[in-house]
This record gives structure tokens, sequence and C-alpha cells, in this order.
């Protein structure tokens, strides 16, 4: 369904006007005072047409909010977005101070049922709030981003965001997972790829924009317990049913890791295993600097020499 507006409420019927008066006032501030880029709907002002436009945001299928809003908004959004299957934002934490957040209404559980793709991008730590009040059993792509150039790494520490909770609460079987200079701990990116949700997983990229960075010591995300948790073998079910021997996150054959803080000889062992089915199998990577990784050099040589199939990128910029 587009976003075309169909159905028309009047403003003189007060007890749907009472009820979606905290929808209303967030759309005037998001809608009115900058334009909504939606392929169905031009960028006009909102004002005179406010519940026509609600009742269209209950069809909308994919929406991109290309302004900084607080988490109570966009969650005030979803909820009525009921259809939405892709959603990109910037999002901001709420802000105690700020009337119009502490105004809204806390939303404890938004049930994003249809929603399958997910962007969320910053300029500050990612809102854990965010993750924690969503429902998303269909959701398949998951893309955090942080602007780098806000980045202070003399303050900056590994976190949880919460993405493994969601995954794991929604019970939805993500195909990619791609964290752009968030800096996971890697005890949850650890704890995401060991759920059985990740059994459809093609993609996990965690990076980050060395150039802004400038090489400076990062926290650690991409560690010895990662790599090792993708080179568990569990049973499995075979195409005919049969039960088969498997890695965790049998599907995942494109990765991007950067910076891969493991030790020498852990990446090109890992790559070693994970590779060896004749089917394509790409890995985007740097180095910690600390270390030389002479033993990964000569087996990632060894490797791309036999495997047609293998592509290793080694990259020390900005590469997505």
């Amino acid at each position: 369904m587009t976003g075309k507006l169909t159905k028309t409420h009047k403003s003189s019927q007060p007890p749907k006007a009472k009820n979606k008066t905290g929808l209303l006032d967030v759309l005037r501030k998001i809608f009115v005072e900058s334009a909504m880029k939606h392929p169905t709907i031009p960028a006009i002002r909102f004002e005179r047409r406010l519940f026509r436009l609600l009742d269209a945001m209950h069809g909308f299928t994919e929406l991109n909010i290309d302004r900084m809003i607080s988490t109570k908004r966009c969650l005030i959004i979803l909820k009525c977005c009921y259809s939405l299957e892709s959603l990109s934002v910037i999002l901001r934490p709420d802000e105690p101070g700020n009337l119009e957040d502490s105004a809204l209404e806390t939303q404890p559980r938004v049930y994003a049922n249809k929603l399958n793709t997910l962007h969320i991008s910053t300029i500050f730590q990612l809102p854990e709030e965010f993750l924690k009040a969503i429902y998303c059993p269909r959701l398949l792509s998951l893309t955090m981003e942080r602007d780098a150039s806000t980045i202070d790494l003399n303050s900056e520490k590994s976190e949880d965001y919460g993405f493994r909770d969601l995954v794991e609460r929604s019970h939805c079987h993500l195909e990619s997972l791609v964290l752009s200079n968030v800096f996971p701990k890697a005890d949850e990116l650890k704890g995401f790829l060991e759920l059985e949700y990740t059994d459809q997983l093609q993609q996990l990229w965690v990076y980050d924009n060395w150039n802004i960075l400038n090489g400076a010591k990062r926290p650690s995300s991409i560690t010895n317990s990662v790599l090792d948790a993708l080179t568990v073998v569990k049973s499995g079910s075979g195409f005919r049913g049969e039960t088969v021997d498997q890695y965790q996150c049998p599907r995942l054959n494109n990765l991007g890791f950067s910076p891969c803080c493991s030790k020498d000889g852990e990446l090109s062992s890992f790559v070693a295993l994970r590779s060896q089915a004749p089917s394509s199998f790409i890995l985007t990577y740097s180095w910690d600097p600390a270390v030389t990784h002479r033993v990964d050099r000569k087996q990632f040589k060894a490797l791309t020499r036999e495997r047609r199939w293998l592509v290793l990128n080694k990259t020390e910029g900005r590469w997505w």
C-alpha cells in the first residue's frame, strides 16, 4: 500500500482528536517544520491535513526520516505506522530537560510486526532504550551507525547496544547486521552469534571509519572469542531433513571486520575453516596495527591461490 492520502477526519471530532493529540504534535514537529521525503507524498506543509496524514501513515510501507528526532517521537511514529516494512531514522537520546520530550507518552513496547529493514543513524551514543522498546519478529536487516567525526576515542568505550536482546526477544532471523562506528562489546557480539536465530545470517559487518579516526586505539569488538563463536560446529538439518554438522551461522559469507583485534593466526584460521565449500566467501578487513600478523598474511596468500571463490580485501579507509 502506498502513502497516498485517502481518508479524512475533521478536527471538529473531539474524541479522535483527543486520542491522537500526542502523535499530531509529533507530526507538526517533524513534518510541518521540514519536508517529509516520501516518494508518494509531495513536500508541502501538512498543518491542514494532519488527520488525513495520520490515517495515510497506517498504510506506509517505507519511511525515511532525514532529520534528527528523539527516541520517544520515533516510537510514536513506529506505533502508528503498523504496516511499515522499512524505516530509516536519525535518532537522538530523549532529553530530560526538554519539555516537548517529557510531555510525550513513554512507549513500553511497540510491535513493528511487518518491519524487515531498520537503519538507525546518530551523532551521539546510540539510544539503547529504542531497541529495548521494539518487537520486530520479521526483521531481516539491522544497520546501526554513528558519525565518526563526533567520536572522542579518549573517552569512548565498548557498549551493550541491545541488538542481541532485540533479536532474542523478537525471535527474528536476521540476514544482515551492520555496525558502523558503534564499538559493541565483544561479549554482546559473541552472544548474538550464538543465538539460534542467526541461522539465516549472511552478512556481518563491524567496522569504523579509519580515515577519520586516524588509526587511534579503538575499543576491541572483533576478538578471538568472536571468531571462535563462528567456528563452533553443531548439528543441523540438511536439504533432505537429514542431520548434518555445520558451523554456527552456516550461511554467513560476507564479512567486514575493521579493525580485527584477534591474535596473529586467528583470522586466517577462521577463514580457512569457513571458506572450505566452493561458494562465494568475502572478507573485508583491517588489523590492529599493534600486531604484525605475519602468520595471517602468509596464510591468506596461500588460501587465495587455492580457492578462487575466496575474496580477501584489506583496507584502511572508507570501504562501505
